[in-house]
């Protein structure tokens, strides 16, 4: 595999197809926002030689809202649909995530008096409500008939932090 090498370019030089079925909500291209400029471009906008977007479309909606000078671009030749089989595999390569070492992760994050709740949910868009879910969650015995607990486990969350309290309005399943 080659090295390759970031390009930095004005935003308003790329150019969209506009046919991305991936979107995000307000509060998450916020999130977004607020993440890049604390901690950098992760990953950059992959262009083809045209410099259409194969991936980072909500990057480069970031960058235009902010009226940033540049984003780190890395340029490929791709054929039409060899950047749209990009866009389709970044979107959908994802893991899927182990609610209790969340949980885990969330506890240390929130005990950082610079991060804090408030930081975990402005950075990765989640809302307290389900940050408080996901602290509340136990570890359950499985049903041995269906391999899943029905079971409602509490009625109250409590941050273990600030204490504030809310109510559950669901069934664990």
């Amino acid at each position: 595999m080659e090295k390759e090498k970031l390009i930095w370019i004005n935003p308003k030089e790329l150019k969209l197809d506009k046919c991305n079925p991936n979107s995000m909500s307000k509060q998450l291209l916020e999130a977004l926002a607020l993440n890049i400029q604390r901690f950098g471009w992760n990953m950059p906008i992959i262009v083809d030689q045209d410099l259409v977007v194969a991936d980072g479309e909500q990057k480069l909606a970031v960058a235009l809202e902010k009226n940033w000078s540049e984003v780190p671009i890395l340029k490929r030749n791709y054929t039409e649909a060899e950047r749209k089989i990009v866009r389709q595999s970044m979107n959908k390569l994802r893991g899927s995530h182990d609610e209790l070492l969340d949980k885990d992760e969330f506890i240390k994050i929130l005990g950082d008096k610079n991060i804090g709740m408030e930081g975990l949910t402005s950075l990765t868009g989640l809302t307290e409500q389900s940050v408080l879910n996901l602290l509340n969650k136990e570890e359950r015995p499985l049903d041995e008939a269906e391999g899943v607990s029905n079971k409602l486990y509490s009625l109250e969350i409590e941050c273990p932090f600030c204490h504030k309290k809310w109510k559950k309005s669901k069934e664990e399943k």
